[in-house]
């Protein structure tokens, strides 16, 4: 009595779940971390939409937002610092642009600034050179190549301009 129930259960969904259930499952178990409720999104979602199209639109939007791959700052100071980190994480191709940016000035400890600014859903908006700084194409070209795509934070905070300076420092005892 209990397999006719299952199968009675389990028959109405049948024509909805083969499109929508296989995709479900696999976006919802990534996407919220409690498997009962991803369940019932799933489901609730599969038959209303009723094609693999919406499904699939849902794990390409899930897979790059699913990570914290653009953190929320509550504010300006919490953004900055969360900039900085994503800056911080790219510091391997960074010091290559600033490296490049030496050997142009032909001055291997040279100070490097540059301010990078992020709007408030967390895209880069530019790089740029301080004010009175001398105009150098490559590296604006070089830290922007290198920043794209970084984890900056969305905020409510507005565009939030961060400077960044590579300076050889000295090491004391």
């Amino acid at each position: 009595m209990v397999a006719m129930m299952a199968i009675a259960c389990g028959g109405p969904p049948k024509p909805a779940a083969p499109t929508v259930a296989p995709a479900g499952d696999a976006v919802a178990a990534p996407a919220n971390p409690s498997s009962s409720s991803a369940s019932t999104d799933a489901t609730d979602a599969g038959p209303s939409t009723g094609s693999t199209s919406g499904a699939t639109g849902a794990t390409a939007d899930a897979g790059p937002s699913g990570p914290p791959e653009k953190p929320f700052a509550h504010n300006a100071e919490e953004a900055t610092s969360f900039i900085d980190d994503a800056i911080t994480s790219r510091s391997n191709a960074l010091v290559t642009c600033v490296n490049d940016a030496r050997t142009r000035k032909k001055d291997v400890h040279a100070k490097i600034v540059v301010e990078v600014g992020i709007d408030e859903e967390g895209h880069l908006l530019g790089v740029k050179l301080p004010k009175g700084a001398k105009h150098d194409k490559p590296l604006v070209d070089c830290v922007l190549a290198a920043l794209r795509g970084a984890p900056f934070p969305r905020s409510h905070a507005g565009v939030i301009t961060v400077r960044r300076t590579f300076e050889d420092q000295a090491v004391t005892r």
